[in-house]
């Protein structure tokens, strides 16, 4: 699997607007109520960031479920790609379950922010980034993580729960074959600057 073999799809956390030409966005838009019709309780429920990352797994649920794909990759809007993720996945090939961990190496006791608690807080992984291959131990996944977002998705690190993040902090524990994704290259952004420097090649980053 490539990028250029690849269909975008944007999973949308509201309701369409007439105001907006979708045909102009190179990607499928999926409404939440087309294929969540109870999603109201969790409108009431959750704030606007509970919310959007509650349904996450309900979209995994759907493609795993109820189209034919067999690999689902979920990106956040704030990232940007330079290159093409699966030529790191396809080495992979028994995992089904894929992580990219915030950081990969101590962070000096320095007073300076981020420090390491902050990922005992928020999540060992970044959610905005994950992977899955469809399978036994996938399926699995999806189902316990959506229970879990659904009935205990809030925004709330006091009491151990932050949105649909920090529960992935289990998975490596509770499910087999997670393949958790160590490449510099991933993941780099204000949280592992300490680690990271990012360098172009041929003039182009």
């Amino acid at each position: 699997m490539n990028c250029s073999n690849s269909k975008f799809y944007i999973g949308l956390a509201d309701e369409l607007d007439e105001r907006i030409n979708y045909a102009e966005i190179d990607a499928e838009i999926i409404p939440i109520k087309s294929i969540e019709p109870t999603v109201n309780h969790l409108i009431q429920k959750y704030n606007i960031i509970e919310f959007n990352t509650a349904i996450k797994p309900r979209y995994f649920e759907y493609f795993l479920h109820e189209t034919e794909a067999n690999e689902i990759t979920y990106l956040d809007p704030d990232i940007c790609l330079f290159g093409d993720p699966n030529e790191i996945i396809m080495k992979y090939y028994d995992a089904e379950i894929f992580l990219t961990p915030h950081i990969l190496t101590p962070i000096p006791i320095d007073d300076k922010k981020p420090d390491e608690p902050l990922f005992l807080n928020y999540g060992l992984y970044n959610l905005g980034f994950i992977h899955i291959k469809k399978g036994t131990h996938s399926v699995k996944l999806i189902d316990w993580w959506k229970q879990r977002t659904y009935k205990k998705g809030y925004d709330n690190p006091a009491i151990g729960l932050f949105t649909d993040q920090l529960w992935m902090n289990l998975t490596p524990l509770l499910f087999s074959k997670v393949q958790i994704l160590t490449q510099e290259g991933l993941n780099m952004a204000p949280w592992n600057l300490h680690e990271r420097a990012l360098t172009p090649v041929n003039g182009k980053y």
